[in-house]
């Protein structure tokens, strides 16, 4: 889903930035190489980025 449409930034974009070590929207804005514009965004990313990273299934999946 898009949550920031300044600039095109989805939810999937925000949780890898997350996983590149991005804690706020302004990190979130420097690891996907981008720039703020209107801001109205900045809620909505600290919701995303404050929700519990989810692990991958096969990351749980045991080996064979």
């Amino acid at each position: 889903m898009i949550l920031c449409s300044c600039t095109v930034i989805t939810d999937h974009d925000i949780r890898h930035a997350q996983t590149r070590g991005a804690r706020t929207p302004k990190d979130v804005y420097r690891l996907l190489g981008k720039k703020p514009r209107c801001g109205s965004c900045a809620a909505s990313l600290v919701e995303v980025l404050s929700e519990p990273q989810q692990t991958p299934d096969y990351a749980l999946a045991k080996p064979a």
